[in-house]
């Protein structure tokens, strides 16, 4: 299978114009056409209703399906293309939380200065996510967070930059707000918002929660 015609007839499946994909590709009409005969050749199959009574035509459930793959191809191509270029700039991949990670990138972007077009920066929502991409060595560092002082893990190199100490939020107006100190006991029957399963703020909370 001719990976062009992969390319072509994923445009073509997005667009569902024959005119439209040969200017894309700055190449003649009838060129989309023979690649899309190609396709339906080796594959047995028709991919695109072109009856005539109808005014716009359409994916069969055959084209439907090479669409969706071919989606797929495309994207690890484009992956492939990716990581081969990181390889050979030798590109080193940094990860960062929006959260965590944010507060410090304005102090921390300036000191890299002359090596921030061999960096790459991962951004990820969940520590537990960008842990894992340590671990296995997809992001070689990473700024993250942690309920716990170290990470159960002899095999990373971890370099604490700061703690912080467990804050609730509420409104000016709200009764917590006159209270010095609160207790988990204080907090019944209290509706909270906090990050899901799989994050750093909701284990410290349940942890607090429990051991008060």
């Amino acid at each position: 299978m001719n990976l062009q015609d992969i390319i072509y007839f994923y445009h073509l499946a997005e667009s569902l114009s024959f005119t439209d994909t040969a200017a894309h590709f700055f190449v003649s009409q009838p060129s989309i056409s023979m690649s899309l005969k190609r396709l339906e050749t080796e594959l047995e199959t028709t991919l695109i209703d072109r009856k005539r009574f109808h005014k716009r035509m359409s994916l069969t459930r055959s084209g439907e399906i090479l669409h969706r793959h071919a989606g797929v191809i495309l994207d690890s191509l484009s992956q492939i293309k990716d990581d081969i270029h990181d390889y050979k700039n030798q590109i080193v991949y940094f990860g960062f939380l929006p959260t965590i990670g944010g507060h410090f990138m304005s102090t921390l972007l300036p000191r890299l200065g002359k090596f921030t077009s061999s960096v790459k920066f991962v951004e990820e929502e969940s520590s537990d996510i960008m842990y894992e991409l340590v671990r296995s060595g997809e992001v070689p560092i990473a700024i993250t967070g942690s309920d716990l002082p170290h990470f159960n893990d002899e095999n990373l190199i971890q370099i604490p930059i700061a703690t912080q100490k467990l804050s609730l939020w509420a409104a000016p107006d709200h009764p917590l707000t006159k209270q010095k100190q609160i207790t988990s006991r204080d907090l019944k029957d209290t509706v909270f918002i906090s990050l899901e399963k799989g994050y750093t703020h909701e284990r410290i909370f349940e942890r607090w929660a429990q051991s008060k």
